[in-house]
C-alpha cells in the first residue's frame, strides 16, 4: 500500500523502491489462484476492520510505514463498499501484470497525478464523449483484382 500512497501523494517510486515492490509483487504471482484468492479476501476483510484493531495489526511496522498505511486506510474508508472491491479487484489485476505492464502503468499513475484537476476533467470527459471502440473487426476493403499482365500492345507504325 505505500507504493500506491505515493503515488496518490504524486511522488514516483524510486528504483530501490520499484525493486522492493517487484520483489513484493512476485511472492504474490508465485501464488496459485486459491491462495491469491484467500489473501485478497484477507486483505478485503481487514480494511472492514474497526480502526483500532487495525491499528493493531500495523503494531509491526515503523512509525512512518505506520502514518503512511494509516493514510491509505482513511482513504479506503471515505469509499463506498463497491468502490472498496474495485479496489482490491484492481490490486489484483496490478500484481498479474508483467513488469514492463506495471513500470508502463506506474509511469501513466504518476503522470495522472502531475496534472490539474482541470486536466484530468478534460480526460475524463474526453474519454466519456468519445464513441466505443468496435467490437467486432471492421470489414476490409475488398481487395483490387489484378490480373496477371497480358502480353503488352506494341503500337505499330508503318514507315512510308
Amino acid at each position: 500500500t505505500r507504493y500506491f500512497t505515493q503515488l496518490q501523494q504524486g511522488r514516483a517510486l524510486q528504483p530501490a523502491q520499484r525493486a522492493d515492490l517487484e520483489k513484493s509483487l512476485a511472492i504474490w504471482t508465485d501464488k496459485n489462484p486459491a491462495e491469491r484468492k484467500k489473501l485478497t479476501d484477507q486483505l478485503a476483510s481487514f480494511f472492514e476492520l474497526p480502526r483500532e484493531q487495525q491499528g493493531r495489526a500495523l503494531d509491526a511496522l515503523s512509525e512512518p510505514e505506520r502514518q503512511e498505511i494509516q493514510k491509505t486506510l482513511d482513504a479506503f474508508a471515505q469509499l463506498s463498499p463497491e468502490q472498496r472491491r474495485i479496489c482490491v479487484d484492481s490490486f489484483q489485476k496490478f500484481a498479474t501484470m508483467t513488469p514492463p505492464e506495471r513500470a508502463l502503468f506506474l509511469r501513466n499513475a504518476a503522470r495522472w497525478q502531475a496534472m490539474t484537476q482541470q486536466e484530468r476533467d478534460t480526460w475524463k470527459d474526453l474519454v466519456t464523449k468519445l464513441p466505443p471502440l468496435p467490437t467486432e473487426p471492421l470489414e476490409s476493403p475488398p481487395t483490387p483484382n489484378v490480373s496477371a499482365p497480358s502480353t503488352p500492345s506494341v503500337a505499330r507504325t508503318t514507315s512510308r
